[in-house]
């Protein structure tokens, strides 16, 4: 396993930061009202970006192989899914539907 530069770790902080920031400008913590299932993807995206620097920086895993890149990908993407659903259902019920 190689250690990452601090320049890559220092980039790597960065981004995940600003989409801490963006995470809280969309998905506003003050805020009591419901979330749009866009504003849902849109924050899901962002935690995708965020689990994948984490896991390619942080965890190494750039200089793994490609099943096991593929699989973690997956894991998320699985998981993320099936929370865009249960928000998308949650939608749903809410109008009645």
């Amino acid at each position: 396993m190689t250690v990452p530069s601090f320049r890559s770790l220092l980039l790597c902080w960065i981004v995940l930061m600003s989409m801490t920031i963006i995470l809280l400008t969309v998905g506003d913590p003050t805020d009591s009202t419901r979330l749009s299932l866009l504003s849902i993807a849109l924050l899901l995206a962002v935690a995708l970006v965020k689990a994948r620097q984490i896991l390619w920086v942080f965890l190494d895993l750039r200089h793994s192989t490609p099943m096991w890149k593929a699989t973690f990908m997956a894991f998320i993407g699985t998981i993320l899914a099936v929370v865009m659903g249960c928000a998308g259902l949650a939608a749903a019920m809410a109008h009645g539907g």
